[in-house]
């Protein structure tokens, strides 16, 4: 099994000397597993093409205005000119989902995926031409190239979030936010709010606080999204771009977001040390090796087996122990056809500790 992951094309990982840069903030919201990307260059400037710049460690580090970090928040600015990814028309300023300890990091639906957030937006940029929409993304799961969930607020105050490959068909669809008595939250510039995402095998979750008030969107995950690997955003991804580029949206002026806390994202089943990762977009081929010495099958492989058996947990929840052991081990059979006895014995040795003997 080989997962092809998504990595943003930059021109420059950790850069020494960036114009603007400090190395000696601290804050009380956790940095520790996110890398961040900036809407300048390694000049410190918003050059507007597809030079932006990456930043891996980021204790004590502040580039302000884009990236301000204060002892109680971080606020993340991104103008309409500013430096983009290689794969995309619009600017950030943003967070990326990391392991701890310098390297991407991904996992798919079967693990469960978890972040929460508050914070407030601060200023919008301003789109131009009718029908035009000033908005910014403050969240996101993405995969390889589209996300499962990207979470928008907008000139209007509205937040929610759309899916790119949503039910049978497998398109973008927009998801609202309501609470119990069918409203939809309107929260102004500058009011504080939190969201959560949760993402499992069956089904996205996406609930934002604003007022004491819970308004909630659920999207029950279709066959595209299974085996893809995702990982969680959070920041400033500005949906409006500069004039004279392909932006669909173009303006000026900037989008900002300060956030009060980030928690660190869970998930119920993390992978182990050397398992795959994501190296400049290649296939990471991380091979699990055989008492022989011999590499056969790829982490990745013994990885989805260990995923099949959440899965099967999650689908016998309200079944006998039993008969959930005896089908997660069924369910192992086809990802274990070309594994030695070796490798076997690893997927079985994970079954054996989600449903240990004692249960039965």
């Amino acid at each position: 099994m080989c997962l092809t992951l998504n990595v943003a094309n930059v021109a420059a990982e950790d850069p020494e000397n960036v114009p603007g840069m400090i190395t000696d903030r601290s804050t009380s919201v956790d940095l520790d597993f996110w890398k961040v990307t900036l809407p300048i260059n390694e000049l410190g400037k918003t050059s507007g093409i597809g030079d932006a710049v990456e930043f891996r460690a980021l204790e004590g580090l502040a580039v302000p205005p884009y990236f301000d970090v204060k002892p109680d928040s971080v606020t993340f600015m991104a103008p309409t000119n500013g430096a983009r990814t290689g794969g995309s028309n619009y600017p950030r300023s943003e967070l990326r989902e990391m392991d701890g300890n310098g390297n991407r990091y991904e996992w798919l639906a079967a693990d469960v995926g978890r972040l929460a957030a508050i914070l407030q937006v601060d200023e919008l940029p301003v789109a131009i031409g009718k029908d035009a929409v000033s908005r910014i993304v403050i969240g996101q799961i993405h995969g390889p190239a589209d996300e499962l969930c990207r979470l928008y607020y907008d000139e209007d105050g509205h937040v929610y979030f759309v899916d790119d490959k949503a039910g049978g068909k497998q398109e973008e669809r927009t998801f609202n936010l309501v609470a119990a008595d069918g409203s939809e939250a309107t929260i102004p510039l500058g009011a504080r709010f939190s969201y959560s995402i949760e993402a499992d095998a069956e089904k996205l979750v996406v609930t934002v606080t604003y007022d004491g008030v819970e308004y909630t969107g659920t999207d029950m995950l279709s066959a595209f999204w299974p085996d893809k690997p995702l990982y969680f955003k959070a920041g400033v991804y500005s949906q409006v771009g500069l004039e004279g580029t392909e932006a669909h949206t173009v303006g000026t002026g900037q989008g900002q977001a300060t956030f009060f806390e980030i928690s660190k994202p869970t998930h119920d089943l993390v992978r182990l040390a050397g398992e795959l990762t994501s190296s400049d977009g290649d296939d990471a081929k991380s091979e699990a090796v055989t008492a022989s010495g011999d590499a056969r099958a790829t982490d990745g492989d013994i990885y989805a087996g260990c995923a099949v058996v959440v899965t099967a947990q999650q689908l016998d929840a309200g079944k006998a122990y039993s008969a959930a052991k005896e089908r997660a081990y069924k369910m192992c059979e086809s990802v274990q056809e070309e594994f030695s006895v070796y490798e076997k014995s690893l997927v079985d040795e994970v079954v054996d500790s989600f449903f240990p003997d004692a249960g039965l």
